[in-house]
């Protein structure tokens, strides 16, 4: 009799354990990962691959890609660097450098009076309804609107050359 309850004892007791088992892999699965490199660890790893007279700008902490990215800036401001350390090994897993072109001066070459004479070389007929200077980086444009009995529209000039680069008009 002893020897009947033991197995049915048994048989019980293997599903649990199985259940057991199968519910902690899987709480280990869905915590999340946390990074096994620290921020100065990384940043420090980080800084050995760009020149000495970098600054960092930009520190983040990726957490879909497990890694940090960091963004240097040269001291002339002309060169920026993008460093990313994987947050479990510490080693560098990209470098990118790119040039920074602050240094082009945005200048208004032409008067907004002949940006708006060269959209109505273009747009015959049609009256002025607002000039607008626009900024882009090292692009400087004069955003024209303007009317008509059978249409509206904007045009885009550049500052620099006066030639008209974009137009749109709306029926």
């Amino acid at each position: 009799m002893k020897r009947v309850q033991d197995k049915r004892y048994a048989a019980s007791i293997k599903p649990l354990a199985v259940l057991t088992l199968s519910l902690i892999l899987t709480l280990i699965m869905c915590l999340p990962a946390f990074a096994a490199v620290s921020k100065a660890q990384a940043m420090k790893t980080a800084k050995k691959m760009v020149p000495a007279s970098c600054r960092c700008t930009e520190a983040e902490h990726e957490k879909d890609d497990r890694e940090w990215e960091f963004e240097y800036l040269s001291k002339d401001r002309k060169t920026k660097y993008e460093v990313h350390v994987d947050d479990t090994t510490g080693k560098v897993t990209e470098l990118e450098m790119e040039k920074v072109n602050k240094g082009c001066a945005c200048s208004y070459r032409i008067s907004a009076a002949k940006a708006n004479k060269a959209v109505l070389k273009i747009m015959k007929g049609a009256k002025i309804t607002g000039t607008r200077k626009k900024r882009s980086g090292c692009r400087c444009t004069y955003r024209i609107s303007f009317k008509s009995k059978w249409y509206t529209g904007y045009a885009v000039v550049n500052a620099r050359t006066g030639k008209v680069i974009r137009w749109e008009k709306h029926y």
